[in-house]
């Protein structure tokens, strides 16, 4: 999944998104036959095939602003009789005022020298491509002769033209492509002109390029590709334009390449950044941030237990129980400590005008929650805890207005986390990193993370913690903070994630923890049918 991240609201920022957004997902591909493998419009694609592609002799004539190509396969079926559709995409990515309503007259197709009729062709478009659809039939042992010709205005970026052939999508034939030989014939472009020419292996004589394979399953690898200027120095101005791009934290020294150099498939995250005179593109690949990639096992926390529930509500009891019911990595709640030392599980440091830790807790024992209950004490809520020790209790102790009254309250929650002996099922959090270092201190071996999203993993490993736990939108910023954290052994938490795409995104990303307020919907994303629920609604 590609994402794009922290770009500026202003008229800068958005012409490097455009920038970014044109050097990624170029125009023209042109690209060998395939079996039909759309899944649309009442187009049922046949599954696997007994068809071999034997040979591709591909003969291209280049010029500075249209390309003519002229393609001959040998397909030998090594099976039975077999009847197919096959699809030839013809793609525009940029020219989407194309009327895709009529087969173009540049585009014609044979088989065995008998031209198809084009009343036989149909269209089906497929997001980005526009399908020319035929019907065939070979006979068992039968080797055919299919040929296309056609002709396409060549691929135009900001900074050059271009022009692709797409060797690899004749890998959903049978076996492998026994030969193949693509040669280009660049008619009208100077040979200082041309900026690249891919992939490497190729003989050059003269005007024409060859490529020779042999054996091979096509990928994408050997997908050709010729990018040229059409006035000579034009695409060195347009590079002295480009942003800096850093490359899983290093910079690339040939920017111009970058996106030449990465498949877009292959890109995890990107984010852009004011931070040079033409800006920066920061580019996170997923082979760099998911090395620790989730299996679909990324442990699942309820929000303030699971109080979208019948009967709940937010640090609840009630919440926790239901959090029992089902089966998840644990409930968090946040925890206060009153003026006279009594921990009282709330979110907030006022409750219904109370100042939780000026307050002392006989003012405020009674004050009831959104569904009933009167409002808990730690010592409560651990009691309800140590009714299922599979359910881990994510606590969450709230900062305090000094330093001193944060060591007595945590001093105050010890006490009982040693009484009912609950240390096992414990983790800590907090936003104040001065408690969780004072939770170390008396548990050097507990869980323990920190909230504030504004430390990387290595100061929070050297302060002794084993944990961070940071809002979405801090390791979206920081996405090499989760392989950082993971590298020092550390575990990462992610809230509070409440849609569906940034779940995906984050057990994508390889978060060892969701902390969200929908913790089925987190359950359902990770099997693969029958969601759970739960058992009260």
């Amino acid at each position: 999944m590609v994402s794009l991240y922290n770009i500026k609201n202003n008229y800068s920022m958005k012409r490097l998104f455009i920038i970014v957004l044109a050097v990624a997902f170029s125009a023209y591909l042109h690209a060998d036959i395939s079996p039909n493998p759309i899944k649309a419009k009442g187009i049922i694609p046949i599954g696997s095939t007994n068809i071999q592609m034997v040979s591709e002799v591909v003969n291209i004539d280049m010029y500075m602003g249209s390309s003519i190509v002229d393609a001959v396969f040998m397909m030998k079926n090594l099976g039975k009789k077999e009847s197919l559709e096959i699809g030839f995409p013809f793609v525009y990515f940029e020219h989407l005022m194309y009327d895709f309503s009529q087969i173009p007259t540049e585009f014609n197709a044979w088989i065995n020298n008998k031209e198809i009729n084009r009343d036989k062709f149909k269209l089906c478009p497929d997001n980005d491509k526009v399908w020319f659809l035929w019907e065939s039939t070979i006979s068992e042992d039968e080797t055919v002769e299919i040929r296309v010709k056609y002709k396409l205005p060549a691929g135009y970026k900001k900074s050059n033209f271009f022009f692709y052939y797409l060797v690899s999508t004749g890998a959903g034939w049978k076996d492998s492509i026994e030969s193949a030989r693509v040669a280009v014939t660049i008619h009208d472009i100077p040979n200082d002109q041309l900026l690249s020419i891919s992939p490497k292996g190729y003989a050059q004589s003269a005007n024409k390029v060859v490529w020779e394979f042999s054996n091979f399953e096509p990928s994408e690898k050997d997908d050709i590709h010729i990018r040229y200027e059409t006035n000579k120095g034009n695409y060195e101005k347009y590079v002295q334009k480009l942003p800096r791009f850093i490359i899983d934290n290093i910079e690339a020294p040939q920017k111009q390449y970058v996106m030449d150099s990465i498949n877009v498939h292959d890109i995890a995250m990107m984010r852009v950044e004011k931070d040079s005179e033409n800006g920066s593109v920061y580019i996170y690949t997923k082979d760099f941030l998911y090395p620790y990639q989730s299996d679909g096992n990324t442990k699942i926390i309820a929000h303030r237990g699971f109080w979208k529930s019948p009967s709940s509500a937010q640090n609840s009891i009630t919440a926790l129980a239901h959090t029992q019911e089902i089966n998840i990595y644990g409930s968090e709640f946040d925890v206060l400590v009153t003026a006279d030392g009594i921990p009282v599980v709330n979110h907030d440091d006022a409750i219904e005008g109370y100042v939780i830790e000026k307050t002392n807790y006989e003012v405020i024992k009674d004050i009831k929650l959104k569904n009933g209950e009167r409002l808990p004490t730690l010592e409560e809520y651990l009691m309800e805890g140590l009714k299922d020790p599979s359910t881990r209790l994510v606590f969450e102790l709230k900062p305090h207005s000094s330093e001193e009254i944060e060591r007595e309250a945590v001093k105050e929650v010890v006490k009982l986390i040693k009484k009912y002996d609950i240390l096992g099922q414990t983790d800590f959090i907090s936003f104040s990193l001065f408690i969780c270092k004072e939770f170390i201190k008396h548990f050097p071996d507990a869980n323990v993370a920190y909230l504030g999203g504004n430390i990387a993993p290595t100061e929070l490993y050297k302060a002794g913690l084993n944990g961070l736990d940071y809002h979405i939108s801090a390791l979206r910023k920081n996405p090499q903070w989760i392989k950082e954290a993971h590298d020092l052994g550390m575990t990462v938490n992610v809230w509070t994630v409440n849609q569906k795409e940034d779940m995906l995104e984050m057990i994508e990303l390889g978060v060892d923890f969701i902390t969200t307020d929908d913790p089925l919907l987190v359950k359902a994303l990770q099997s693969a049918s029958n969601p759970p629920t739960h058992p009260n609604l």
